[in-house]
């Protein structure tokens, strides 16, 4: 686990304004080492009822104790949990299963980090084979399935309507994403298929629905965030940086 640690962002935009932890993990804490506050691109809540926990994460190169903040709650019924570091989070999938009890596919995970090449943010949003990309420009892209086949199309369909193709190459259109996520924002389960190039048949699945309209809330609110950083503070941190030790 390597934490990322931006000290100076923290205590001149974050730190003086954050809610204090209610919980605090202290699972992995190393005695005798200091303390130190995890990098954070996402500063205020999400919603106004969340609850904020906190883990400690050892820095070895650094003798640290990383502080990282997360933040729980619920929004429009839906539970989610997103990390300060980065915004990345996962997001409750299923009417049934809380995300404390979920497996892993149940729930709308969420990620976020630099676009390559730009000086944008980029969001992903995923559960099975659906996906949405999202860039702090405001470009989205509707994904279906990875890894497809050179000429192959991709096929979406939100509740038995008329199902939406595409190339694979080049995706959905505009109109066709605009029109999808207004479908799928209202929708119970959406099918796809697409082809992907290492198996002989289409591969054919449905993904429930169910809390993906929060889930593009939550996005947006993260994304609206990372607008506004002063900089992009990972050309700052060392290369051991490894934002994967904060995912939910």
């Amino acid at each position: 686990m390597k934490p990322l640690i931006w000290a100076g962002l923290l205590l001149s935009t974050a730190a003086g304004a954050a809610p204090e932890c209610t919980q605090t993990d202290r699972e992995h804490y190393v005695s005798g080492w200091h303390e130190a506050p995890a990098a954070e691109l996402v500063r205020s809540r999400i919603t106004p009822d969340s609850v904020i926990g906190c883990r400690f994460f050892p820095d070895p190169a650094g003798k640290l104790n990383v502080l990282a903040r997360y933040e729980q709650g619920t929004l429009n019924g839906v539970g989610y949990r997103v990390q300060y570091s980065d915004g990345s989070g996962v997001i409750q999938g299923n009417a049934d299963a809380p995300l404390a009890t979920a497996g892993y596919q149940d729930n709308w995970k969420l990620t976020c980090r630099p676009s390559e090449g730009t000086p944008l943010y980029r969001c992903t949003l995923r559960k099975g084979d659906i996906g949405l990309q999202k860039d702090t420009g405001g470009h989205r892209t509707l994904l279906v399935g990875e890894n497809h086949r050179k000429g192959s199309e991709l096929l979406l369909r939100v509740d038995g309507q008329w199902a939406v193709t595409a190339p694979a190459g080049s995706g959905f259109t505009g109109e066709q994403t605009a029109r999808l996520l207004t479908d799928m924002r209202k929708g119970r389960k959406a099918d796809t298929r697409y082809h992907n190039d290492s198996v002989r048949a289409p591969t054919d699945r449905t993904v429930s629905l169910y809390g993906f309209a929060q889930a593009v809330d939550i996005m947006d609110t993260v994304l609206d965030q990372l607008k506004i950083l002063p900089q992009d503070p990972r050309q700052d941190l060392p290369d051991t940086a490894d934002s994967r030790s904060h995912q939910p």
